[in-house]
């Protein structure tokens, strides 16, 4: 009877899931909450940041701008730098708002 009742426990867990959530390691973003100091039309004021990511051939890149075009534009530039050979994928650029 013991073991009936730690199958169902059991089954009961792992269809709930317990609430668990897989998080990479890899995928945080170490420039959350980041501002930049914005001095354009004369005014100053601080503004959200955009981090984009990229990995192409087993290098990851990763660059911030205060827009996010800025950002990819920048994480593909170090891409293109570091490569002879570019395999730079513009559409493989994740980016996200600190």
């Amino acid at each position: 009877m013991k073991v009936v009742g730690f199958i169902f426990a059991l089954g009961l867990v792992i269809s709930t899931g317990c609430g668990l959530k897989v998080v990479n390691p890899n995928d945080k973003n170490p420039n959350e909450g980041a501002l930049a100091l914005d001095l354009s039309e004369g005014k100053v004021s601080l503004v959200a940041t955009y981090t984009c990511k990229l990995e192409s051939m087993g290098n990851r890149f990763s660059a911030m701008g205060k827009t996010e075009a800025e950002a990819r534009d920048a994480v593909l530039d170090k891409c293109r730098s570091r490569t002879l050979v570019s395999i730079c994928e513009p559409e493989k650029t994740k980016c996200v708002k600190n």
